[in-house]
């Protein structure tokens, strides 16, 4: 099965605007039959506000991937949300991204970014 080998969130955020670029990069590593067959998988994004008791669950969107024949996958994705959606918390909020891989023929697998505080 499919792992994923870091996920790293950072934010670019516009002086004027109310939207926020949640700039995802992840390493996959593919297994030899998911190499050799180039599986297409769905990718769930799901953005989380991460607090001490219970995450709060922000926004979810979808994008599809091809596996590239290689071990290894640089994934980069771009998900524009409005900064409303992720200003959850008073203060500063801690946001974070959960990658979920749905492959057609085999098992799911999912990661989880670093979290990210920022102001909305």
């Amino acid at each position: 099965m499919a792992t994923i080998e870091t996920a790293l969130l950072s934010l670019a955020i516009p002086r004027d605007g109310g939207l926020v670029d949640l700039n995802i990069n992840c390493l996959i590593r593919w297994n030899e039959e998911e190499q050799n067959l180039g599986l297409r998988y769905d990718v769930t994004l799901k953005v989380w506000g991460d607090d001490r008791y219970r995450d709060d669950h922000l926004h979810t969107n979808f994008t599809t991937i091809t596996a590239n024949g290689e071990e290894f996958q640089d994934i980069r994705i771009v998900e524009t949300v409005a900064k409303s959606i992720l200003n959850e918390d008073v203060g500063k909020d801690e946001i974070y991204v959960e990658l979920i891989f749905n492959p057609y023929r085999l098992r799911q697998f999912s990661g989880k970014t670093n979290v990210q505080k920022y102001r909305f």
